[in-house]
């Protein structure tokens, strides 16, 4: 454990200098290829790739460390975030590109409210105007669209941050009631073709992917907690146990309780990323196309459901939430990184989740298996000591495993150093709120 945490701290003083990380991040090879596009992962206003994870990483130190310093780190952090804000502004609201994930990155190193209270709250104030003006575009949108509602980019993450505290709860009531219902409303049923399906159906034209449009011609609706149901579900759960009883909210929680039940692929005992509307009811349906983590599969989806047992106080959802954890024990589908969306600390942080929920010992040894394959990929030769390792279609149009630098706390090393000090240690700061698992 002391091993453990003394790579976490040499990392993390490492990541003090801001000109050495832009230079590492924006080296010639430090990039991904998507369709024609070089993405290099830099951006700094971003709570995903930039400022906002570094300054919830050290306020975390500064809370389980308070004699180290760590919030001098912090202070130097957040005074770039407040000089880069007034350049170059806040564009939209959302937790991982916009104003909510500043938001929350200011309200954990405020330690309280101790500090920084005149910036939160201009921004909380920006933030409501943004969302405000995020559901008046949402009215004129015709058919569902992912980044609207999604964790991502739409209303999931930045409820959750409203939601995190009982002072969010009463500055952002309206927005909160709101989002709630336009949630309810997309969980509502209508004909398509002879078949009832929820509003959460995306159409074929609106789906985000090419490929994803050649497949599901009649369109989808996408389970994932990154970008699908199990997002909403998270958060509407959150809400209710916070006692926001608003009509409609709880029936629309066992709706998409029974549509994540029912899709479950009884085969593979997983679920799909998205499910064809064309097979929505059909129970012998099988899908290859499952993983193992945060973003999609088991983990996340299962994550949701143990939530909504909570709320509903539902016995049955809950054994079904466990016993897919259970299988996927030692399972490791698709997980190649030791990140936190699509790797194996995510899903070693959900474990433990589960096992703070069940006090069940398998979930346990996992949740340590896995946070010991996550420590298997520390290199102190690499410039942030973790790798994030991606499929990637290389320049010659092959696929290749690609390792790219980055601080991200999406695919990155500020993920990765968060998890492992609150694994090893007293979780101080809702940082994970970034991930709806506070």
């Amino acid at each position: 454990m002391d091993e453990i945490n003394c790579y976490v701290k040499k990392i993390a003083l490492r990541l003090k200098d801001f000109d050495y990380i832009e230079q590492v991040l924006l080296e010639k090879d430090n990039y991904l290829n998507y369709g024609e596009e070089k993405m290099f992962p830099n951006s700094p206003l971003t709570m995903s790739h930039g400022i906002p994870g570094l300054c919830l990483l050290y306020a975390e130190l500064d809370r389980q460390y308070p004699d180290e310093n760590w919030m001098d780190c912090c202070n130097v952090y957040v005074q770039k975030l407040v000089e880069m804000v007034k350049i170059y502004g806040i564009e939209e609201p959302s937790l991982f590109s916009g104003c909510s994930g500043i938001c929350l990155a200011i309200l954990e190193s405020s330690n309280k409210g101790k500090f920084y209270g005149k910036f939160k709250d201009s921004v909380d104030v920006f933030l409501k105007d943004l969302v405000n003006e995020k559901i008046e575009q949402i009215n004129f949108h015709e058919g569902t669209l992912m980044f609207d509602y999604d964790t991502i980019q739409g209303m999931t993450g930045i409820l959750n941050y409203m939601l995190i505290d009982s002072t969010n709860q009463r500055y952002f009531i309206q927005q909160i009631k709101d989002i709630i219902g336009y949630f309810i409303q997309l969980s509502k049923k209508y004909n398509y073709k002879d078949i009832e399906v929820p509003y959460w159906h995306i159409f074929s034209e609106n789906l985000f992917l090419k490929e994803e449009r050649v497949l599901f011609p009649e369109g989808a609706i996408n389970l994932g907690v990154s970008h699908g149901i199990s997002g909403p579900l998270i958060v509407m759960s959150k809400a209710f146990e916070s006692n926001f009883k608003i009509s409609g909210l709880e029936e629309a929680i066992l709706s998409i309780s029974e549509l994540l039940t029912s899709s479950l692929d009884t085969k593979h005992n997983n679920w799909p990323s998205m499910v064809d509307i064309r097979k929505l009811n059909d129970k012998n349906a099988s899908f290859e196309d499952s993983r193992d983590a945060w973003c999609y599969g088991r983990p996340g989806v299962a994550f949701a459901l143990l939530k909504a047992s909570q709320a509903l106080n539902d016995k049955k959802l809950l054994n079904i939430a466990c016993e897919t954890m259970k299988s996927a024990v030692h399972s490791e589908i698709g997980l190649i990184s030791p990140t936190f969306c699509h790797g194996y600390i995510g899903v070693s942080y959900i474990y433990k989740k589960f096992y703070e929920v069940t006090k069940s010992d398998v979930f346990n040894h996992e949740s340590k298996r896995l946070m010991n394959k996550t420590i298997s990929f520390y290199d102190e030769y690499l410039p942030f000591g973790f790798p994030n390792l991606e499929h990637n279609t290389n320049d010659q149009n092959q696929q290749e495993m690609k390792m790219v630098n980055t601080i991200g706390i999406l695919d990155g090393v500020t993920g990765i150093l968060l998890s492992l000090l609150s694994l090893l240690g007293n979780k101080q700061t809702s940082w994970d709120a970034v991930f709806l698992l506070d």
